[in-house]
């Protein structure tokens, strides 16, 4: 697979870009608008280099049977996603595979929500940043990081997750079975709904 490592938002010009089956690699802090496409039935990788920021601001397309990979346990920076709108298709998949993921807008909650699983690796990180947020379908091992807000909940509707969540909201889970064999430390309390 390919590797393309921009430095800069300008050096991936202004027209759109399609990952298919490649990485595209943040080699320092910045955010970029172009449109942004993880291609079909390809597993793709959006990452940041190690100590730095990567921050997609544009609009986002996952097509279907595509598999939206963020990080690497190389490449252990930030990929924050803040998107303006774009396409999901509910066959997609979202896998954390290194580093951090972080939510930058409430557009994303809607990633997880429609998407068919969202799986961290273990040793990665997903960071809801604060964002009240539905997950279709939690797997892995990692860790999710909630936020800060005691009054914040997060909404799981099934999976089966061995790592940890963490942050001071609360758990739903509503829709589905979850399992969870990790050691946890949210402290807003766990709420299970109506399957």
């Amino acid at each position: 697979a390919g590797t393309l490592l921009a430095s800069s938002a300008a050096a991936l010009g202004t027209g759109a870009v399609n990952l298919a089956g490649g990485t595209l690699l943040g080699g320092s802090t910045f955010s970029f608008a172009n449109v942004l496409t993880f291609a079909s039935g390809q597993t793709s990788v959006l990452a940041a280099a190690t100590g730095t920021t990567l921050t997609q601001a544009g609009l986002l397309q996952v097509l279907g049977n595509a598999v939206a990979t963020f990080g690497s346990t190389t490449d252990l920076g930030t990929v924050v996603l803040a998107p303006t709108g774009g396409s999901l298709n509910p066959n997609g998949s979202v896998v954390v595979a290194g580093g951090t993921l972080q939510s930058g807008s409430s557009t994303t909650s809607f990633f997880y929500q429609f998407l068919r699983s969202t799986t961290v690796n273990s040793g990665a990180t997903l960071d809801l940043n604060d964002w009240t947020t539905t997950i279709k379908n939690l797997q892995g091992a990692g860790t999710v990081r909630t936020g800060s807000i005691a009054s914040l909940t997060t909404t799981v509707q099934g999976g089966d997750f061995a790592g940890t969540i963490t942050g001071a909201g609360r758990l739903a889970v509503s829709g589905g079975t979850l399992t969870l064999t990790g050691d946890n430390t949210y402290a807003g309390g766990t709420n299970v709904g109506a399957g």
